[in-house]
């Protein structure tokens, strides 16, 4: 693997930067069809990946529900590492988590960059990925860079492969070093995600690969919770070959992130023995221009005469610096032996992560880098920026932004960022007295509550708000604030949907950026129901009734009907449905209820009574007598017994005459003009349920029975008299 070496690197690039504005263009590279990368928006290619044929083991911490809710973050841990490292693993994946990411694990055998590479697509399909942590030696992929007027060929480790989830890359020759990228479609050659490694193997002098990597995992948690803490400002250290103008631009582009500079762009003091002298000082980020290979800085004019710095230096001085970014010639190649980028990282008790170049070139347009940062995304987001930004012709690289660029990747946590702890996550809420966010409720007083979420630097409390709106994100001013993981509002809530928006505040002052909503719905209205297919009172001569009703409910709707008879426990139907036979009433008063319930169980109801009467009624007594002698005109009269329903009328006909109605509670009905001679009466009765029982009558009219009896009285008495006047006379 070639690679420029200290003074041809230094000249080379000092003439490129003089001359970005005169590079002409290159002859593109051939489009032959070789064999390709799969891209994720190429799913034709993409059956051609392997990974299917590898076991990887994956532990998540994300539910199948909420997969595509959060930033997910990667984590690929080298098979003959995972299992040493566990406990640390666990306690850097409760470091990711408090800070707000999801995290998904592999730790399976992964024998080639494709394999790497199909796993991240798999994740960038499954879960909302924004990155992967590679921790230990893990598969990389090679790019080669044919030469140019300014740069020689070379071939170098490119981590942009990893990152670019949509692009296609080309081996044009099968060597297994890619050739060509490009993409086609809606894909592009920028990342979707970032990538950083955690992989202090090159160091020589690193005694156990899994100590290391554990101190580093602890020394980035006390970074997270404050342990680390450097004075926020950087040293921007610009060698001879670009002090002016270029160094004094990059220095402003430094300044969107950090607004106190230590500037050193002046030649004479730029040296080797300066730079190992602000490496023992109190900086959190130091950007570094100057001539190098993997492990040695070079400086002066052309990189000559003004010192070097090795990676054995780097190690002896134990810096004091967090953070790096190297705008050094292939300073970041990681594979190298005792490479500078690893030893900034590992080589003492402060470093965190460093931003360089695995080849000739390192990165220009600061600002796309450097405002994103300075805005507290991580390195890693900085850097998925950055390249977006910077990776056409239109930058500072001109027509040779791959052959300045495609080596830039990160060495150490990509997840980190300047500010150690400015954020804070929401808590999750669930509510007992309203569980399901779906439902309704007719309880107005609903109780919220929540476990503490995951906070590095521990949690002070929480602002809250209760509100009809969905998204509301609680202000400060007009929030209420809790230390307690649970609330209830003061008064009842009136009917309808409202929301508990809440925010966590930690102890060192920082808020969620995201809100917790939690959704109740409240319904203490009752549904409205009445029976439409009876009157209030029915009477019947059947043990049988359909009922029919109307169930409305504006708010949580209508659920469910229950029918009962005379009290709630005697349950005839309980359904949805709106109409229903109540069968085997008995005789006499039933009082059948049609209760409706909402969806919030509010209820109201309507009933009926059922008079049943399953006995006929009974005449009693008639006058006159069956067979009786009456006159020409007579009243008949009738008594009839019916003790449930009651009498309601009678029919009376008249030997083949029609029916004379008579209503009750009337029980006679005076008949006139009636001839001499037999005639017969057909007397029925009604109850109110329609039952009847009737009797036939034989009645033998004669005149005689039309004497009036006071008239016939009066003859007897007469003839009475007469007869006792005889007697006496006849007797004297």
């Amino acid at each position: 693997m070639k690679k420029l070496q200290g003074q041809t690197c230094a000249l080379g690039l000092a003439m490129i930067l003089l001359l970005l504005g005169a590079i002409g263009g290159h002859s593109p590279i051939p489009e032959t069809r070789a064999r390709v990368v799969p891209s994720i928006g190429d799913r034709s290619v993409l059956t051609q990946s392997n990974h299917s044929e590898v076991e990887y083991r994956q532990e998540t911490t994300l539910s199948a529900d909420s997969v595509r809710e959060s930033d997910m973050v990667g984590i690929v841990v080298a098979d003959s590492l995972y299992s040493s490292i566990t406990p640390s693993l666990e306690h850097y994946v409760e470091d990711l988590e408090a800070s707000g990411y999801q995290t998904v694990i592999s730790s399976g055998p992964l024998e080639s960059h494709e394999e790497l590479k199909s796993l991240i697509i798999d994740w960038g399909r499954t879960y909302n990925l924004v990155g992967v942590v590679l921790i230990g030696r893990l598969p990389y992929a090679e790019f080669y860079q044919a030469g140019t007027t300014y740069f020689d060929a070379e071939v170098f480790v490119c981590d942009l492969y990893l990152m670019d989830l949509d692009g296609s890359w080309w081996d044009l020759n099968s060597d297994g070093v890619f050739d060509k990228h490009n993409a086609s479609g809606d894909a592009d050659i920028h990342p979707e995600v970032f990538v950083g490694r955690i992989d202090p193997t090159c160091l020589t002098w690193m005694e156990n690969e899994q100590q290391a990597v554990e101190e580093y995992l602890a020394k980035i948690h006390t970074y997270r919770t404050g342990g680390l803490e450097r004075s926020d400002r950087a040293l921007v250290y610009i060698d001879d070959d670009w002090s002016s103008p270029w160094g004094t631009m990059w220095n402003q582009d430094v300044g969107l992130a950090y607004s106190e500079r230590t500037f050193e762009n002046e030649p004479q003091m730029t040296t080797g023995g300066g730079w190992l002298n602000y490496l023992s000082s109190d900086y959190q980020w130091a950007h570094l221009c100057a001539h190098s290979s993997p492990i040695m800085h070079y400086f002066g004019p052309g990189g000559v005469g003004q010192g070097t710095v090795s990676s054995s230096d780097i190690h002896d001085a134990s810096p004091t610096i967090n953070f790096y970014n190297l705008f050094c010639c292939s300073g970041a190649d990681w594979t190298a032996e005792d490479n500078l980028a690893v030893t900034y990282v590992f080589g003492g008790d402060y470093g965190l992560a460093t931003i360089g170049s695995s080849k000739t070139g390192s990165m220009m347009d600061l600002e796309h880098f450097y405002q994103p940062l300075g805005q507290n995304e991580t390195l890693g987001e900085s850097l998925v920026d950055w390249f977006s930004e910077s990776l056409d012709d239109d930058g500072e690289a001109g027509e040779d932004f791959l052959h300045w660029y495609y080596g830039m990747n990160i060495v150490g946590d990509p997840t980190l960022a300047i500010e150690h702890d400015c954020t804070a996550i929401s808590p999750e809420v669930a509510s007992p007295t309203h569980p399901m966010q779906a439902a309704w409720y007719n309880n107005a007083l609903p109780i919220f509550e929540w476990a503490e979420p995951p906070e590095i630097n521990g949690v002070a409390g929480y602002y809250y708000l209760i509100d009809q709106n969905p998204t509301t994100m609680p202000a400060v001013e007009e929030s209420t604030f809790t230390p307690a993981r649970h609330v209830e509002p003061e008064e009842p809530l009136s009917d309808g949907s409202w929301f508990l928006h809440v925010i966590t505040e930690d102890s060192l002052g920082n808020r969620a950026e995201r809100a917790s909503h939690f959704r109740v719905n409240i319904d203490k209205t009752a549904p409205m129901i009445s029976i439409t297919s009876q009157p209030p009172a029915v009477m019947t001569s059947v043990e049988s009734i359909t009922l029919e009703w109307s169930a409305s409910d504006l708010l949580s709707g209508y659920a469910y009907s229950e029918v009962w008879i005379d009290n709630s426990s005697n349950i005839q139907f309980q359904g949805n449905g709106r109409s229903f036979t109540v069968d085997g009433l008995q005789e006499g008063e039933n009082v059948i209820n049609v209760t409706v319930f909402d969806g919030a169980g509010n209820s109201a109801s309507d009933a009926i009574t059922v008079l049943v009467d399953l006995t006929d009624p009974e005449i009693t007594s008639v006058q006159p007598l069956d067979g009786a002698l009456v006159g020409s005109t007579l009243i008949l009269s009738w008594t009839v017994n019916d003790t449930t329903s009651g009498y309601s009328h009678a029919l009376l006909a008249v030997d083949e005459e029609d029916a004379a109605r008579i209503d009750g509670p009337k029980t006679s009905l005076a008949i006139s003009g009636m001839e001499m001679g037999e005639h017969i009466l057909h007397l029925t009765v009604y109850d109110r349920v329609n039952r009847s029982d009737s009797v036939i009558l034989r009645l033998n009219v004669h005149p005689i029975m039309d004497i009036p009896w006071t008239f016939v009285v009066s003859a007897l008495a007469v003839i009475a008299c007469g007869i006792v006047f005889i007697r006496r006379r006849n007797g004297e």
